[in-house]
């Protein structure tokens, strides 16, 4: 799910890749991963309550990861 995700955001569809991003945190919600790119997905689409939420959730999960400490403080 993940690849076709990152796939479908490479094509542009950002509806597509949110939705299978979606899916992937749902069934594996340990998934830092996914929710990162889930909240990098959200945040080129403008939802940032929703971005936030996930990079809160990849950070709960990763906590030392500088990528998702540095999104989330740019919304």
């Amino acid at each position: 799910i993940q690849e076709y995700a990152v796939e479908l955001l490479d094509a542009g569809d950002r509806q597509g890749a949110a939705l299978e991003l979606r899916k992937a945190v749902e069934i594996e919600p340990e998934f830092e991963e996914a929710h990162y790119n889930l909240a990098v997905t959200l945040l080129s689409a403008k939802q940032l309550d929703e971005a936030e939420f996930h990079l809160k959730q990849a950070i709960k999960i990763k906590p030392y990861n500088p990528n998702s400490h540095s999104l989330l403080g740019s919304i």
